[in-house]
Order: structure tokens, then sequence, then C-alpha cells
């Protein structure tokens, strides 16, 4: 569903290699003169036309900021990228009819210094089965899957089909397969649509946005999955009470969740917005609708005790803006305080990332691309902009980081 925000992206193409600086007047590149690097993500970009293009990009001390691109070649236009244990993964999406990699895992080694971003290898899951999600953990590959049946054997022991495929991160042999098809709604045309996972310790979150197919209608409550990672078997399905479930974060100090869904993406939805879980007994409190919001939630990233949020509107000319809340200061029981920050609506945001002190965040705004890096001080509950990169990319819709 969220999907038709980011078909409106525009892509400069960037030669392998080339590092973009944005520098003041009176700076040497940071680079050059070894000044400390305060932050280094990797960022995805595409126009959903061509293909992708991965980028390096980094903040200095000095205020900086460089961008280099990979080199890679034969990315597809629709991917996440994930970072774990030192290796960056690819995960091709398979929605873009026009993308030369679909349906596949990348996985590179950014920290070769003989040779930068060599593959490690690439493993198809099949094709047209539509990947969402990743997660590598005690050598397995957990993916999540949008179009399990476009595989005979992706079912799991019931012949359901399979929203949680599990492969070993060596042979990329099937460990396990999971499906929660008869936790859905019962209706004529039901499908999971497993989306965005998170691990807390040996458990792993599914969100499944429980759609009607073909057409993907909204009607019905979303779903989080549960899963035993020491056992590999379900533990339980908990019925959310927002529609179109989009993301989750874990709240600190508690056995909390916060999820956000999005809805049909209207703009005064009372069934989508942000409800907070406990995944211990399964309640749920929804807290904030999209009404309340004046926007649909689109993304959430949790910073200390603070959780940004992602809303989006657009007007009757579906010209895009966004905003970022930030809800502060959590309460382990009663949920968020009335304290919050509200950054101003602004260009339409495609992407934000924790990385250490830093929020980094994609937009596109009256025609410029940025990529904007704020320091979040949760002391003062106030955001600095220290650093910018413009337009030399699309905003990426991918971001991960080096911790």
């Amino acid at each position: 569903m969220k999907k038709i925000i980011l078909l409106f992206m525009f892509f400069v193409l960037s030669c392998g290699g080339t590092v973009v600086s944005q520098q003041s007047d009176d700076s040497n590149n940071s680079e050059s003169t070894n000044v400390t690097t305060l932050s280094t993500v990797y960022l995805f970009a595409t126009d959903y036309l061509s293909g992708g293009q991965l980028y390096t990009a980094k903040l200095f001390a000095d205020g900086s900021t460089s961008l280099e691109n990979s080199g890679l070649s034969l990315l597809g236009t629709e991917a996440r990228i994930r970072y774990f244990d030192d290796i960056l993964y690819i995960l091709h999406q398979g929605g873009s009819f026009n993308s030369v990699s679909t349906d596949n895992i990348q996985a590179v080694d950014p920290h070769n210094t003989n040779a930068p971003f060599s593959l490690l290898f690439q493993e198809s899951l099949g094709n047209a089965v539509n990947p969402q999600d990743m997660l590598v953990y005690d050598g397995l590959i957990f993916v999540t899957l949008y179009n399990p049946g476009a595989v005979s054997g992706y079912v799991d022991a019931e012949g359901n089909p399979t929203d949680v495929l599990v492969l070993d991160e060596t042979t990329f042999e099937v460990v396990a397969q999971f499906s929660f098809y008869n936790d859905l709604a019962d209706d004529e045309n039901k499908s999971s649509l497993p989306f965005k996972m998170l691990r807390i310790e040996n458990r792993l979150f599914v969100l499944l946005q429980d759609l009607d197919r073909p057409d993907f209608t909204v009607n019905t409550p979303g779903k989080l999955g549960v899963i035993n990672l020491e056992t590999l078997s379900k533990l339980n399905t908990i019925e959310l009470e927002g529609q179109n479930p989009v993301d989750l974060v874990a709240l600190p100090n508690s056995n909390h969740l916060l999820v956000a869904s999005s809805g049909d993406l209207s703009l005064d939805s009372t069934e989508a917005g942000l409800e907070i879980v406990n995944y211990e007994d399964g309640t749920t409190n929804f807290v904030e609708s999209s009404d309340d919001l004046q926007g649909y939630v689109t993304q959430l990233v949790q910073f200390g005790r603070d959780t940004f949020v992602v809303v989006n509107r657009y007007d009757d000319d579906f010209n895009f803006e966004s905003k970022l809340l930030v809800l502060l200061n959590w309460q382990e029981q009663a949920g968020m305080t009335a304290v919050r920050y509200n950054f101003n609506w602004q260009g339409d945001i495609r992407n934000i990332y924790k990385n250490g002190d830093y929020i980094w965040v994609s937009e596109r705004q009256n025609g410029v691309n940025q990529v904007m890096v704020y320091h979040w001080n949760e002391s003062s509950n106030e955001p600095t902009l220290v650093g910018d990169i413009l337009n030399p990319v699309v905003p990426g819709i991918s971001f991960v980081g080096v911790e």
C-alpha cells in the first residue's frame, strides 16, 4: 500500500566511485584531512525505473558530509538494505517489472579494503515471491514473503502459505517455514502480507497486514505474529487494533511495543495510527489515530527514551508532505506523556534512520532531493541540523548504519 508514495521519486545517476562532498568555504576535503567521522550510513536509492544505487554517506566533525557510490552493478529498482555482523545485505523485492534484479538476497562486504563491497553471495528466493524484510540471527536468515504462492514448496506442515521463510545462512537450505494463515480474518481472499520484523531476545515479532487480495483491500485489523527463536516454533498471534500495520519498535525498559498502522492512507481514519502492545499478555491500547495525527504514519524510529514518528499527508493533487513527531519520555505502563516535539510539515520524507546520536532523514522538498542529519539532544528535547547533502541522488528509501 505505501508504495504509491515512493513512485514519485526522481533519480540522478552517479558513476561508481564518485564522492560528493558538501563543505563550508573555509574547510578542506574532510577525508583527506582526517577530520573525525561522526556518523556513517549506507543508503539505497532508486527511481523505480532503471535501477538502484548503493551509497556510503558520512558526517564529519567539521559539519561537512560526503556521499560515495559503491559502484555495485545490477542492483534492482526495489530493495531494502540490512546490516548484520559487519555484512551488508541487499534484499531485492519483486514489485517492479522493470527491475534487473528481483526476489533475491545479495550479501556484500563493505569493509574489504582490497575490494570494497565485494559480493559474498547472491541467492534467489524464488521468482515473484516479493520478499519484504529480512533478519539474520544465530546462523539463520529470516525472510518475510508477500507472495509465497509463487513457489509451490513454500507451505508449512499444514499446507498453508509461508509467511516467514527460514534459511541456513551458509547452505541457504530451508530450515523452517511459518504460516499465520489460520489466524487471519476469515474473509474470502485472506492473505497475511507479512511485512516488517523485530527481534527482542529470543522472540521474533512479525507484522501481518492481513489484507484482501487481489486489490489489497483494507477491511480488518492487522496481526502480530510471534515466533520462538530458540525452539523455532510459533508462540502466538496478537490481534492489533490498527489496520494495515507498517512498522514497530520496542519501547525501552518495558514489555511493550509501539506499532504504527497506515490503514487505507486516508488522513482522517480512526482505524489506523499508533498503538501500544503488551507482548506478554497480548493486550493493546490505541493511543493516536490518523485523524489525531492529521496524516497517516509510515515509519517509527526509537531513540533512547524517545520515539520518532513519520507522518505523511497529501493534497488533492497528490503533493505529499511529511512531518516528524517525537514522542518524549515514554512511561512503562501508561504510554506516552503529554510532552512532545513537532518538526514542521516539510518535504516528502522517504526514510529516517538512527545512527549513534544522529538521525538521518531523506526527503524531497520543492524539487530538491535532500539527506539531512540531525543531532538529537535527549536532555533538551531539541534537534540540531548538523549536516546535509543536497541533490546528488534521489532520497534513499532504505538506510542502515555502522554504529
